[in-house]
């Protein structure tokens, strides 16, 4: 018969386990920093956010996307989700 060795505290503490635990505790803290950081900027830039808001919901044409690189990927990210949310949008890459 096979026995297996109980875990104590110290030996879970250094398992993979705990360490990818620990991976996604240290993720989720990082994540919960730039939501705040965002959340005092809306309060700092009001206006700002309103005014982009405001132009958005009132565009009657069609949004346009620009970026190169990962911006470029973000860019297109977000033309699919305007287009899935009724909002006509294209990407176009600045070298175009």
């Amino acid at each position: 018969m096979h026995h297996r060795a109980m875990a104590t505290p110290e030996s879970k503490a250094s398992s993979p386990a705990a360490t990818d635990l620990e991976s996604v505790r240290d993720a989720l803290r990082a994540e919960a920093g730039a939501i705040q950081a965002v959340v005092e900027r809306l309060s700092v830039d009001a206006e700002s956010w309103l005014g982009a808001i405001g132009l958005l919901a009132d565009c009657q044409g069609h949004v346009v996307f620009s970026g190169m690189g990962k911006s470029g990927l973000v860019g297109a990210k977000l033309s699919a989700t305007f287009s899935s949310l009724g909002q006509p949008s294209h990407v176009v890459h600045p070298a175009d």
